[in-house]
């Protein structure tokens, strides 16, 4: 027996019961919640819907609430996901009650709203490329990962003390940096795909960096900067040409750069140079 999970900031709601048989559904992300005013999303180029939703690809991003950064997630198909990534005995960015494994009666549909339809995005936004959830114990995570059937794919060595770990979340891939500064796993960014940096810039100037390039050969990527008020780390990058989020093995992510110095994964911290989050 199988169930969707939602991890929303004080509990995990247990949403949909299925039967998974060999060969059956693989885990997918399905929704991102995120604190962010709506209008800060806006103001970047994606066409969000008076509900606070928005579409990338197969996700569904839902904007506001309380809290700060990315406050839930909803994987189908993953049980135990969030209790491998202790995301469960997280408080999460605003200090809620943790996580409970206990089901409890579902509080978010996790079904796309018609509010929440695919419309075109003025920044070319066409899905998510990864999310990235920090770790300060990363053999710790990477052991549940291992014991609930979703071990990781790959990890690679950035530097001497950090190491990051990536599987393939359906439409997304989930990365898990190691990061010695914090006391607790976190939710902490997420990549966007856009199909030409240089038009994204002329929407969303002044929050959007110049692009640069990427490890990826062939890819590059422009990091959001402060000055657009989120809480959430975020950053677009071009499409992978070999990208294939549809059925088949996981494909091996491309490599990642090393620590970017000043790249703060507590935003308005200035905490000194974290782990390199952006898989560029």
């Amino acid at each position: 027996m199988r169930f969707v999970t939602i991890c929303v900031l004080d509990r995990v709601v247990w949403h949909d019961l299925h039967v998974t048989e060999p060969g059956g559904p693989r885990p997918a992300l399905r929704t991102l919640t995120i604190a962010d005013p709506p209008d800060l999303w806006r103001a970047l180029g994606f066409t969000v819907a008076g509900d606070g939703h928005l579409r990338l690809g197969d996700v569904t991003v839902r904007l506001g609430g309380p809290g700060r950064g990315i406050t839930g997630w909803h994987v189908a198909h993953a049980p135990g996901l969030c209790d491998a990534l202790r995301l469960s005995d997280a408080p999460g960015l605003s200090d809620a009650p943790g996580l409970s494994d206990a089901p409890a009666p579902p509080a978010i549909s996790a079904a796309p709203t018609a509010t929440a339809s695919a419309a075109a995005h003025a920044n070319g936004a066409e899905g998510i490329d990864h999310v990235v959830v920090l770790t300060p114990d990363f053999d710790a995570t990477a052991a549940a990962m291992e014991a609930i059937g979703l071990p990781f794919r790959r990890v690679r060595r950035a530097s001497a003390t950090v190491r990051q770990g990536f599987r393939r979340l359906g439409p997304a891939i989930l990365e898990v940096v190691e990061a010695h500064q914090g006391e607790r796993p976190r939710l902490w960014g997420l990549v966007v795909i856009v199909p030409d940096l240089e038009a994204l810039a002329t929407v969303a100037a002044p929050h959007v960096k110049s692009p640069r390039p990427a490890v990826q050969p062939g890819r590059r990527i422009a990091l959001v900067g402060e000055s657009a008020g989120l809480g959430t780390r975020l950053a677009f990058m071009d499409p992978e040409p070999s990208r294939d989020p549809g059925p088949g093995p996981d494909p091996e992510p491309g490599p990642d750069p090393d620590p970017e110095p000043g790249h703060d994964p507590e935003p308005g911290r200035g905490a000194g140079a974290p782990p390199a989050a952006d898989r560029s």
